[in-house]
């Protein structure tokens, strides 16, 4: 019976994920070719095993990273490095944090502006301002990755189609 990796959908990663396996692939489309093809999507992941730094030549992959808060502060979490070389932004690395009680949190949302309700959520759960929190500077440790995806968070981020066209940052 051949062995399978963990699989683990996108929304499901924790804090203790990454600190295991600090590198998440997705499965579609590289593992095509494996049994384990048939029980994923398009949001499930499995632990990069291979050496690390990860290489430039990987399609796209999630890697841990460290969230600096405007105050020092420092938290775990994870970002995206995007396929097909995309521009690092907001909208393409997504980072995402987690707290020190293990709930993550994102800080872009597409086309739609976040919810009071998300925005007092976090700010609760953080115990901080909004002055002691942005700007974040998210970063991948060299060591994890080859890729650099060191991005500021200025606040919360969305894209605003109304002409002219933009990112829209609300804190």
């Amino acid at each position: 019976m051949p062995k399978y990796p963990i699989l683990k959908q996108f929304d499901a990663l924790e804090a203790a994920d990454f600190a295991a396996w600090p590198v998440w692939i997705p499965c579609r489309p590289g593992d095509s070719n494996q049994p384990w093809y048939a029980q994923t999507d398009a949001n499930t992941y499995r632990p990069w095993m291979d050496d690390l730094p990860i290489s430039r030549d990987m399609r796209s992959f999630l890697a841990q990273s460290s969230l600096t808060l405007a105050d020092g502060t420092v938290f775990e979490g994870f970002a995206s490095c995007p396929a097909g070389g995309a521009d690092f932004n907001i909208s393409t690395v997504r980072p995402q944090l987690f707290t020190n009680m293990g709930r993550r949190f994102g800080f872009w949302f597409g086309n739609s502006s976040p919810s009071t309700f998300t925005k007092h959520d976090f700010y609760s759960a953080m115990g901080k301002t909004e002055l002691q929190i942005f700007p974040i500077v998210n970063a991948v440790s060299p060591e994890i990755s080859a890729v650099d995806i060191t991005i500021g968070i200025p606040g919360f981020v969305h894209f605003d189609t109304t002409p002219p066209p933009g990112f829209v940052v609300e804190t």
